[in-house]
């Protein structure tokens, strides 16, 4: 019987800050809100190329943002927020060596979540990955979080105390046979996976001569067009078990023969907010509770504003290692090996110790 690996890690030391060339074009400002001039933290910058190519950063605290341009020539810059619509992208110019200022305002109309209803489930999606305009209103309120989550960290030395841990679920009971537990102290992005490319080219469950690979997701992978490309989408409403949410539930077109993933993203009809993202691996040729096989992850804000995964877990199989003459029986799904994290603190230089919670909880005030 195969051995089950799962590729989860966590970035021990990220460079906060991509190298540039000596002269290179940059583009400096603030972000202010529309209205009231005020700064705002934590807003998403776009720096878009003619040719398609697109740069990210994170505003600070003080509304402030460099974004490092590949190349002289003609750009658009764009200032995003969740929970707001966004202001028109605007023009500017960038010859070689040069520094541009450019102050941007982000929108000040908020993005309406509470009308948006259920447009079906389409199990049979195929050819076309286009989303409805509701689906479309979910998406781009995600996008944002998840892109913010990818830049976590930049640009301000910031520390993340995480707890990880692994252990092992025998079915029926849901109490861990075996448990480890350690603590991590890393820069950028707490939580990556395998590349998107890799995800592409081997898929989500790799086979091998005497183990299988279960790869999971990030908000990386999420953001790809590749994962949009071999995805549709549609509205979901939360019901009972997830008050106050509403989802965009996406899943693999029909007919692609290796295994992939399903699931949903959960955003808040109040606030726009994605609060967390839910999937289960799918064409996977094992029998018993399906439905266990696959993972969550949950974001929080920084206090720069930015947003992190702030825990994840990923439930792979354990599988039944009885040997069987029918050589047409699956392999059974008897138990989970459950391997996770949580972001237990953040760290600012010159700032006190915070934990995601408290950080949001300020931040509703």
């Amino acid at each position: 019987m195969q051995r089950i690996r799962l590729t989860l890690s966590t970035l021990m030391v990220s460079s906060l800050l991509a190298g540039t060339a000596a002269r290179a074009q940059t583009v400096t400002g603030r972000v202010v809100d529309a209205g009231s001039r005020e700064p705002v933290a934590g807003a998403l910058v776009l720096l878009r190329g003619e040719d398609g190519a697109e740069l990210r950063t994170v505003a600070d605290r003080a509304g402030g943002y460099t974004i490092r341009a590949h190349g002289p020539g003609t750009y658009t810059l764009l200032a995003e927020r969740v929970g707001y619509r966004s202001s028109p992208p605007e023009s500017v110019r960038l010859a070689a060596g040069e520094t541009v200022r450019h102050d941007l305002r982000a929108g000040a109309g908020r993005v309406m979540l509470a009308a948006v209803t259920a447009t079906g489930r389409p199990r049979a999606c195929s050819g076309n990955v286009g989303r409805g305009p509701e689906a479309q209103v979910l998406w781009e309120e995600a996008r944002k979080v998840l892109a913010a989550s990818v830049l976590g960290g930049e640009g301000e030395q910031v520390e993340f105390i995480t707890r990880m841990y692994r252990h092992l679920e025998v079915l029926p009971s849901p109490a861990p046979r075996q448990r480890r537990e350690w603590t991590l102290t890393a820069r950028g992005r707490p939580f990556v996976v395998r590349s998107v490319d890799d995800l592409l080219a081997k898929g989500y469950v790799e086979p091998g001569p005497d183990s299988t690979v279960f790869h999971a997701v990030d908000a990386q992978t999420i953001l790809s067009d590749a994962f949009v490309q071999h995805h549709c989408f549609s509205v979901r409403e939360g019901g009972r078990g997830r008050p106050g949410l509403v989802g965009l539930e996406f899943m693999p077109l029909r007919g692609l023969a290796r295994p992939d993933v399903e699931g949903v993203l959960w955003l808040d009809r109040a606030t726009a907010e994605l609060r967390r993202v839910e999937y289960r691996y799918t064409g996977v040729g094992y029998s018993g509770p399906m439905e266990r096989l696959g993972g969550r992850m949950s974001f929080a804000r920084l206090p720069n504003g930015g947003w992190i995964v702030r825990d994840w877990v990923v439930n792979a199989p354990l599988l039944d290692n009885r040997v069987t003459r029918d050589i047409r029986a699956r392999p059974r799904v008897r138990g989970t090996v459950v391997t996770g994290g949580e972001v237990m603190e953040i760290r600012v230089p010159g700032q006190a110790p915070v934990a995601p919670a408290a950080v949001e909880e300020s931040q509703r005030r």
